[in-house]
Parts: structure tokens; sequence; C-alpha cells
């Protein structure tokens, strides 16, 4: 088993061939087994104001509001942790055009939330990652950092809080970087697309154009920027030739291809990405390239023509020279 530690101390144990993700900026953790589409992410939260630590009817309420209206309480007594309530809770879900399973637990205290969502295409196998509960530790003696105090945090760092009326807090951290981590962009497109209407790419976009449009450029621009990154990391020669063989390649097909990469979830993105998957000609998502235009448009009442944001990197085919290289 190998340790991790998190932010506001907290700590947790995963066998060791376990993949570890983490994003820094909005303070999300994943770990999933590489053989399995079983996939944890982990967020603590601290709040407080002129150093009076947020009230636990706060903090609850901020894990709640993460919860899907659709979903079932449970119990977990056997994982409880000293000195936190918690609370949880189950739901099937589409993702994708696939039913998923998901657990969403919740330690919280005065100032403290520990935000855990178990996601996969087994629920026996959700049921059984708990387990991993049993490891948790928060360490106390870590000092949180009260910037209303004048304390210098070692590693700069905003404080976000939810409330009536706020984004939710990894939005909040997106809009004040006016940047989005490869794990925001594909947590809101795991979360914002409706593949109930799939069939119907432009209806499956709606939820993520009106998100998008909600909180204005700062996140239209950043979710645009990672989109074209993403894109650029898999213009290359050896995906292409995955698909295509000896054939010649067709520079928009191929983008459209490489857009599916996008709304399969970032671990798929991952295996693209090593090798461990193929990307397939016949399989597109153009309509993804659109969202930010679109969201844009709506969200000034202007012409998508007039969208005025340029990427710093170009995700048409065989802009990637050093991927396109002999």
């Amino acid at each position: 088993m190998i340790d991790y530690t998190m932010f506001c101390g907290w700590k947790i144990s995963f066998p060791e061939k376990w993949i570890y993700e983490d994003d820094t900026e909005s303070g999300q953790n994943i770990f999933y087994p590489p053989d399995s589409d079983l996939t944890i992410r982990i967020t603590p939260f601290h709040a407080e104001k002129q150093g009076v630590a947020a009230p636990i009817e706060v903090m609850e309420e901020a894990f709640l509001r993460s919860v899907p209206k659709s979903a079932i309480p449970s119990e977990i007594k056997e994982y409880e942790l000293n000195n936190f309530s918690v609370k949880s809770f189950e739901n099937i879900e589409t993702q994708n055009g696939n039913t998923v399973f998901r657990i969403m637990v919740g330690y919280y205290a005065s100032g403290e939330l520990l935000s855990i969502n178990i996601f996969g295409t087994s629920k026996v196998e959700c049921n059984q990652a708990l387990v991993h509960l049993k490891t948790l530790q928060r360490d106390t003696s870590i000092k949180v950092v009260n910037t209303d105090k004048g304390d210098k945090p070692e590693i700069g760092r905003k404080y976000y809080s939810a409330g009536q009326g706020k984004p939710p807090i990894f939005i909040q951290a997106i809009l004040h970087e006016q940047k989005m981590s490869a794990i925001d962009f594909f947590h809101i497109t795991d979360a914002y697309l409706d593949w109930e209407k799939k069939g119907d790419d432009l209806a499956v976009m709606e939820p993520l154009i009106a998100l998008l449009a909600k909180w204005g450029d700062n996140l239209i621009f950043a979710f645009h920027d990672t989109m074209a990154e993403l894109l650029y990391s898999l213009d290359t020669r050896k995906i292409a030739q995955s698909i295509y063989k000896d054939k010649h390649v067709s520079a928009d097909e191929f983008l459209y291809i490489r857009c599916v990469a996008l709304v399969n979830s970032k671990r798929f993105y991952n295996d693209i990405i090593n090798g461990r998957r193929k990307l397939k000609s016949g399989l597109e998502f153009e309509s993804i390239l659109y969202a930010p235009v679109f969201a844009w448009a709506s969200f000034h009442g202007k012409d998508a023509k007039e969208y005025p944001h340029f990427t710093k990197f170009c995700y048409e085919t065989m802009s990637n020279f050093e991927g396109w290289q002999l």
C-alpha cells in the first residue's frame, strides 16, 4: 500500500499499482486501478472567515449541494471518522451512454469537508472500494493557512466558499486562475453532457453550453484553451496511423475523431495517449469544438462569428510538428 497526503492534512492509502493524479489548483485527487474503470475522486475543502471556521451546517450544505436529487441515502457506519460527521449517498447515472454507479461520501466538521466520489460500471466493485476509507486519517498537526490573519502559505492558494448564487468551488478556482486543468475539463465533460439525447450532438451539449455561458468569459476561454491543448497532444503520427493504417489521413476527419477522446473520461483520454486504446474511424464528436463559441454568443447575446478568443495551441491536424516527425 502507498500512503498519500492531501490538502488540509488528509491521508489515505491505496494499493501500489493504483494510478494517482492530482490537481493542486482545484484540490482534486484521483485514484484508480490500471485494469478497471473504477475511479475515486477525493477533494478536501477548508472554509473560514476572519479566522473563524465556517459552521458545520455550512460544510454539510456544501456537500449536499453536490449530491444529485436522484441519489439515495446509504449507511456506512463502519467507515465513520472521529470528530467528523459523515453522510453517504448512492446514485445510478448515465455517462457516455453507459450505466455508471456512483457513491458519494462527505466527511464534515466546522470549516472542513472531505468530498469523496466513487464511480464505476460495477456496483459490487464500487461498494468494495469503500474499504479504502478505513485508511483515512486527518492529521490535525498540519496547520491550515489563515490568509485573513496574514499567514503566509508555503504555496500560494486562494480559498473559496460555497454559497447561494456562487459557482461551484472548482469553477471559482478556474475563474480566479483564468485557466483550467485537464482534470477539471474532464470533470465538466463527464458531468455536463446529456447522453440521454445521444444522436443529437447539439442537444447532448446543451448542459455544457449552459454551464459555460452562466459564468462568462473566463470559464469559456479556459475551457477552450484546455480543449485545444488536449486535442493538440492527440495530433500525432502514431495515433493517426493506428486509425488509418497505410491509408490517406483525412485532416478534418482525424480532428473530429480526436474529439471523441474529450467526451469519454480522462482515463479514456490517457489510454489513447499511452497507446492502451485506439480511436476508431467513424466515431466522431465534432460538436464539442463549438461549445465555447456557442456559450460566448449566448452569454453576450452576439453572433457566434464575433467570437474573439484564440488559443495558444492549434488543434488542426498536423499542427503538432513534433508529434508528426518520423
